[in-house]
Protein backbone atom coordinates (compact mmCIF):
# COMPACT_ATOMS: atom_id res chain seq x y z
CA UNK A 1 0.00 0.00 0.00
CA UNK A 2 1.55 2.99 -1.22
CA UNK A 3 2.28 5.90 1.89
CA UNK A 4 0.07 8.50 3.10
CA UNK A 5 1.32 11.89 2.11
CA UNK A 6 1.35 14.49 5.13
CA UNK A 7 1.69 18.02 3.94
CA UNK A 8 2.82 20.79 5.60
CA UNK A 9 3.09 24.58 5.12
CA UNK A 10 5.69 27.57 5.92
CA UNK A 11 4.96 30.41 5.66
CA UNK A 12 1.88 32.27 6.20
CA UNK A 13 1.99 35.76 4.42
CA UNK A 14 -0.51 37.24 1.90
CA UNK A 15 0.60 34.63 -1.20
CA UNK A 16 1.25 31.61 1.77
CA UNK A 17 -2.23 32.05 3.40
CA UNK A 18 -3.59 31.43 0.01
CA UNK A 19 -2.26 28.59 -0.99
CA UNK A 20 -2.60 27.14 1.97
CA UNK A 21 -5.85 27.52 2.32
CA UNK A 22 -6.42 26.11 -1.12
CA UNK A 23 -3.95 23.28 0.12
CA UNK A 24 -6.56 22.62 3.53
CA UNK A 25 -9.57 22.56 0.95
CA UNK A 26 -8.13 20.17 -1.31
CA UNK A 27 -6.83 17.75 1.76
CA UNK A 28 -10.23 17.74 3.12
CA UNK A 29 -11.62 16.62 -0.15
CA UNK A 30 -9.40 13.60 -0.39
CA UNK A 31 -9.59 12.31 2.74
CA UNK A 32 -11.91 9.50 1.66
CA UNK A 33 -8.86 8.72 -0.82
CA UNK A 34 -5.95 7.42 1.66
CA UNK A 35 -3.95 9.49 -0.35
CA UNK A 36 -3.02 12.36 1.97
CA UNK A 37 -3.65 13.21 5.93
CA UNK A 38 -6.27 15.58 5.80
CA UNK A 39 -4.80 17.75 8.13
CA UNK A 40 -2.16 20.52 7.03
CA UNK A 41 0.84 20.98 9.09
CA UNK A 42 1.53 24.72 9.08
CA UNK A 43 4.24 26.31 10.09
CA UNK A 44 4.90 30.80 10.81
CA UNK A 45 6.59 32.80 12.74
CA UNK A 46 3.47 34.67 14.36
CA UNK A 47 1.70 31.85 15.16
CA UNK A 48 -1.82 33.77 15.42
CA UNK A 49 -1.55 34.07 11.45
CA UNK A 50 -2.45 30.46 11.51
CA UNK A 51 -5.77 30.30 12.78
CA UNK A 52 -7.42 30.86 10.11
CA UNK A 53 -6.50 27.69 8.72
CA UNK A 54 -6.50 26.02 12.12
CA UNK A 55 -10.25 26.81 12.31
CA UNK A 56 -10.47 24.96 8.72
CA UNK A 57 -8.70 21.98 9.90
CA UNK A 58 -5.01 22.53 9.76
CA UNK A 59 -2.36 22.15 12.39
CA UNK A 60 -0.03 23.88 13.92
CA UNK A 61 3.21 22.63 14.04
CA UNK A 62 5.54 24.57 16.73
CA UNK A 63 8.75 24.68 14.08
CA UNK A 64 10.31 23.70 11.21
CA UNK A 65 11.95 21.19 12.48
CA UNK A 66 8.68 19.53 13.34
CA UNK A 67 7.69 19.76 9.48
CA UNK A 68 10.90 17.86 8.50
CA UNK A 69 10.26 15.23 11.18
CA UNK A 70 6.05 14.94 10.27
CA UNK A 71 5.54 15.33 6.98
CA UNK A 72 6.24 14.01 3.56
CA UNK A 73 5.95 16.95 1.52
CA UNK A 74 6.49 20.57 2.94
CA UNK A 75 6.19 23.72 1.16
CA UNK A 76 7.88 27.15 1.50
CA UNK A 77 6.91 30.49 0.62
CA UNK A 78 9.18 32.60 3.32
CA UNK A 79 10.17 36.25 2.21
CA UNK A 80 13.45 36.54 0.34
CA UNK A 81 16.91 34.32 0.37
CA UNK A 82 18.03 34.96 3.58
CA UNK A 83 14.87 33.70 5.39
CA UNK A 84 14.67 30.70 2.86
CA UNK A 85 18.01 29.74 3.51
CA UNK A 86 17.70 29.64 7.47
CA UNK A 87 14.60 27.77 7.14
CA UNK A 88 16.17 25.30 4.96
CA UNK A 89 19.20 24.67 7.00
CA UNK A 90 16.62 24.05 9.90
CA UNK A 91 14.85 21.45 8.02
CA UNK A 92 17.57 19.28 7.12
CA UNK A 93 19.08 19.94 10.34
CA UNK A 94 16.07 17.77 12.02
CA UNK A 95 16.81 15.17 9.78
CA UNK A 96 13.84 14.24 7.88
CA UNK A 97 13.34 10.68 6.39
CA UNK A 98 15.13 10.33 2.69
CA UNK A 99 12.78 11.21 0.25
CA UNK A 100 10.88 14.21 2.18
CA UNK A 101 10.37 16.41 -0.61
CA UNK A 102 10.90 20.44 -0.05
CA UNK A 103 9.13 22.76 -2.01
CA UNK A 104 10.03 26.37 -2.25
CA UNK A 105 7.23 28.75 -3.40
CA UNK A 106 9.15 32.05 -2.85
CA UNK A 107 11.02 34.15 -5.79
CA UNK A 108 14.42 33.88 -4.97
CA UNK A 109 17.99 34.06 -7.06
CA UNK A 110 18.51 30.83 -9.03
CA UNK A 111 21.38 30.56 -6.97
CA UNK A 112 20.47 30.39 -3.75
CA UNK A 113 18.41 27.55 -5.03
CA UNK A 114 21.28 25.44 -6.66
CA UNK A 115 23.15 25.97 -3.24
CA UNK A 116 19.98 24.84 -1.42
CA UNK A 117 19.07 21.91 -3.81
CA UNK A 118 23.30 20.80 -3.26
CA UNK A 119 22.60 20.84 0.33
CA UNK A 120 18.93 18.50 0.04
CA UNK A 121 20.56 16.21 -1.99
CA UNK A 122 23.25 15.13 0.29
CA UNK A 123 20.77 14.98 2.65
CA UNK A 124 18.22 12.39 1.07
CA UNK A 125 15.77 15.14 0.54
CA UNK A 126 14.23 16.18 -2.82
CA UNK A 127 14.06 19.76 -3.67
CA UNK A 128 12.05 21.55 -5.99
CA UNK A 129 10.59 24.80 -6.84
CA UNK A 130 7.03 26.02 -7.46
CA UNK A 131 6.50 29.77 -7.35
CA UNK A 132 3.71 31.02 -8.45
CA UNK A 133 2.26 33.65 -10.66
CA UNK A 134 -0.67 35.78 -9.53
CA UNK A 135 -2.37 37.97 -6.19
CA UNK A 136 -3.77 36.64 -3.47
CA UNK A 137 -6.87 37.24 -4.19
CA UNK A 138 -6.59 35.26 -8.08
CA UNK A 139 -4.96 32.70 -5.86
CA UNK A 140 -8.11 32.43 -3.71
CA UNK A 141 -9.78 31.33 -6.74
CA UNK A 142 -7.10 29.14 -8.28
CA UNK A 143 -6.56 31.49 -10.84
CA UNK A 144 -2.53 31.45 -10.45
CA UNK A 145 -0.14 29.85 -12.58
CA UNK A 146 2.21 27.30 -10.92
CA UNK A 147 5.65 26.89 -11.59
CA UNK A 148 7.22 23.29 -11.36
CA UNK A 149 11.13 22.44 -11.60
CA UNK A 150 13.43 19.35 -10.21
CA UNK A 151 13.97 15.96 -10.20
CA UNK A 152 10.98 13.66 -11.84
CA UNK A 153 9.67 11.65 -8.55
CA UNK A 154 9.30 15.00 -6.49
CA UNK A 155 7.21 17.02 -9.49
CA UNK A 156 5.19 14.17 -10.32
CA UNK A 157 4.61 13.68 -6.76
CA UNK A 158 3.43 17.29 -5.72
CA UNK A 159 1.63 17.77 -9.19
CA UNK A 160 -1.54 17.07 -7.86
CA UNK A 161 -1.48 19.39 -4.71
CA UNK A 162 0.16 22.53 -7.13
CA UNK A 163 -3.20 21.35 -9.43
CA UNK A 164 -5.30 22.08 -6.23
CA UNK A 165 -3.33 25.34 -5.70
CA UNK A 166 -3.77 27.13 -9.09
CA UNK A 167 -5.30 26.75 -12.32
CA UNK A 168 -2.95 25.03 -14.36
CA UNK A 169 1.32 23.90 -13.85
CA UNK A 170 4.23 25.38 -16.06
CA UNK A 171 7.01 22.71 -15.90
CA UNK A 172 10.38 23.96 -16.94
CA UNK A 173 12.11 20.78 -16.40
CA UNK A 174 14.56 18.50 -14.05
CA UNK A 175 16.95 21.01 -12.61
CA UNK A 176 15.23 23.28 -9.38
CA UNK A 177 17.22 26.37 -10.36
CA UNK A 178 14.75 26.89 -13.35
CA UNK A 179 11.93 27.24 -11.55
CA UNK A 180 13.92 30.50 -9.73
CA UNK A 181 14.86 31.64 -13.07
CA UNK A 182 11.85 31.19 -14.96
CA UNK A 183 9.46 33.00 -11.87
CA UNK A 184 12.09 36.09 -12.44
CA UNK A 185 11.29 35.33 -16.55
CA UNK A 186 7.56 35.79 -15.49
CA UNK A 187 8.02 38.98 -12.83
CA UNK A 188 9.74 40.73 -15.26
CA UNK A 189 7.14 40.96 -18.08
CA UNK A 190 4.45 41.54 -15.06
CA UNK A 191 6.47 44.01 -13.86
CA UNK A 192 7.35 45.65 -17.59
CA UNK A 193 3.24 45.60 -17.77
CA UNK A 194 3.02 47.84 -15.10
CA UNK A 195 5.44 50.34 -16.09
CA UNK A 196 3.96 50.39 -19.41
CA UNK A 197 0.86 50.86 -18.21
CA UNK A 198 1.68 53.85 -16.06
CA UNK A 199 3.95 55.46 -18.78
CA UNK A 200 0.70 55.06 -21.25
CA UNK A 201 -1.90 56.02 -18.45
CA UNK A 202 0.70 59.55 -17.98
CA UNK A 203 0.88 59.92 -21.46
CA UNK A 204 -3.13 59.96 -22.18
CA UNK A 205 -3.28 62.34 -18.98
CA UNK A 206 -0.97 64.57 -20.39
CA UNK A 207 -3.36 64.86 -23.74
CA UNK A 208 -6.42 65.33 -22.43
CA UNK A 209 -7.21 61.59 -22.11
CA UNK A 210 -9.28 60.86 -18.98
CA UNK A 211 -7.50 57.05 -17.40
CA UNK A 212 -10.78 55.37 -17.93
CA UNK A 213 -10.36 55.80 -21.31
CA UNK A 214 -7.22 53.67 -21.27
CA UNK A 215 -8.51 50.96 -19.07
CA UNK A 216 -11.11 50.17 -21.42
CA UNK A 217 -8.78 50.03 -24.25
CA UNK A 218 -6.22 47.73 -22.46
CA UNK A 219 -9.31 45.73 -21.17
CA UNK A 220 -10.85 45.57 -24.43
CA UNK A 221 -7.54 44.44 -26.40
CA UNK A 222 -5.46 42.64 -23.12
CA UNK A 223 -7.91 40.58 -21.54
CA UNK A 224 -6.68 38.32 -18.28
CA UNK A 225 -6.82 39.36 -14.95
CA UNK A 226 -3.14 40.70 -14.40
CA UNK A 227 -3.80 43.28 -17.19
CA UNK A 228 -7.16 44.24 -15.78
CA UNK A 229 -5.64 43.96 -11.72
CA UNK A 230 -3.24 46.64 -12.24
CA UNK A 231 -5.03 49.14 -15.21
CA UNK A 232 -7.53 49.62 -12.36
CA UNK A 233 -5.03 49.74 -9.50
CA UNK A 234 -3.10 52.94 -11.58
CA UNK A 235 -6.35 54.16 -13.02
CA UNK A 236 -8.01 54.68 -9.94
CA UNK A 237 -5.02 55.49 -7.60
CA UNK A 238 -5.60 52.14 -5.75
CA UNK A 239 -2.05 51.66 -3.98
CA UNK A 240 -3.34 51.07 -0.49
CA UNK A 241 -2.88 47.03 0.22
CA UNK A 242 -6.67 46.43 1.88
CA UNK A 243 -7.76 43.24 3.74
CA UNK A 244 -9.50 41.94 0.52
CA UNK A 245 -5.98 42.32 -1.81
CA UNK A 246 -2.99 42.30 0.19
CA UNK A 247 -0.64 43.22 -3.25
CA UNK A 248 2.40 43.17 -3.10
CA UNK A 249 4.28 45.38 -1.54
CA UNK A 250 6.79 48.18 -3.41
CA UNK A 251 9.58 46.72 -0.92
CA UNK A 252 9.35 43.30 -2.25
CA UNK A 253 9.04 44.24 -5.90
CA UNK A 254 12.24 46.20 -5.38
CA UNK A 255 13.74 42.46 -4.55
CA UNK A 256 12.42 40.80 -7.39
CA UNK A 257 13.76 43.77 -9.60
CA UNK A 258 17.43 43.47 -8.36
CA UNK A 259 16.90 39.79 -8.86
CA UNK A 260 15.93 40.24 -12.48
CA UNK A 261 18.78 42.58 -12.69
CA UNK A 262 21.47 40.16 -11.12
CA UNK A 263 19.88 37.64 -13.48
CA UNK A 264 20.39 39.40 -16.56
CA UNK A 265 23.82 40.81 -15.85
CA UNK A 266 25.22 37.02 -14.64
CA UNK A 267 24.04 36.16 -18.18
CA UNK A 268 24.78 38.85 -20.59
CA UNK A 269 21.29 39.67 -21.31
CA UNK A 270 21.01 43.77 -20.81
CA UNK A 271 17.32 44.81 -18.92
CA UNK A 272 17.05 48.52 -19.82
CA UNK A 273 13.54 48.34 -18.82
CA UNK A 274 14.45 46.48 -15.23
CA UNK A 275 16.83 49.51 -14.49
CA UNK A 276 13.86 51.67 -15.36
CA UNK A 277 11.49 50.22 -12.88
CA UNK A 278 14.25 49.86 -9.88
CA UNK A 279 14.52 54.10 -10.51
CA UNK A 280 10.69 54.44 -10.53
CA UNK A 281 10.58 52.22 -7.61
CA UNK A 282 13.49 53.88 -5.24
CA UNK A 283 11.64 57.01 -5.97
CA UNK A 284 8.70 56.18 -4.78
CA UNK A 285 9.92 54.14 -1.91
CA UNK A 286 11.91 57.61 -1.06
CA UNK A 287 8.18 59.62 -1.14
CA UNK A 288 7.24 57.26 1.77
CA UNK A 289 5.97 54.66 -0.62
CA UNK A 290 7.53 51.12 0.26
CA UNK A 291 4.45 49.65 1.70
CA UNK A 292 2.62 50.17 -1.16
CA UNK A 293 1.57 47.86 -4.12
CA UNK A 294 4.54 47.58 -6.52
CA UNK A 295 2.29 49.31 -8.96
CA UNK A 296 2.64 52.64 -7.17
CA UNK A 297 6.25 53.00 -9.60
CA UNK A 298 3.32 55.01 -12.08
CA UNK A 299 3.32 57.70 -9.06
CA UNK A 300 7.24 58.54 -9.95
CA UNK A 301 6.23 58.50 -13.81
CA UNK A 302 3.68 60.77 -13.30
CA UNK A 303 5.57 62.90 -10.90
CA UNK A 304 8.35 63.07 -13.52
CA UNK A 305 6.05 64.32 -16.25
CA UNK A 306 5.00 66.70 -14.27
CA UNK A 307 1.95 65.68 -13.05
CA UNK A 308 0.31 66.44 -9.51
CA UNK A 309 1.39 63.83 -6.53
CA UNK A 310 -0.14 63.94 -3.57
CA UNK A 311 2.96 63.42 -0.43
CA UNK A 312 2.81 60.40 0.61
CA UNK A 313 3.81 60.91 3.98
Amino acid sequence: MATKEVVGFAGLGNMGLAMARNLQDFLEKEKSSGAYDPSLRVWNRTQSKAQLLLDQGASLAPSISDLAKGCTIVFAMLYDDAALEQAVDAFLAAGPPKGTIFTNCATVYPGCTETLAQKARAAGVIYLTAPIFGRPDAIMQHKGLCISAGPEEGRRRVKPLLDAIGQGILDVGDEARSGSAMKLVGNFCISSIIEVIAEAMTLAEKNGIQRQSVVQFIETLFPGHIFKGYVNGVANDKFEPTKEDPGFALVGGMKDVGHMQRLGADSGAPLPIADIMMQHLEQVKDMGGGSLDWSALALAVRKQAGLSVAPLN
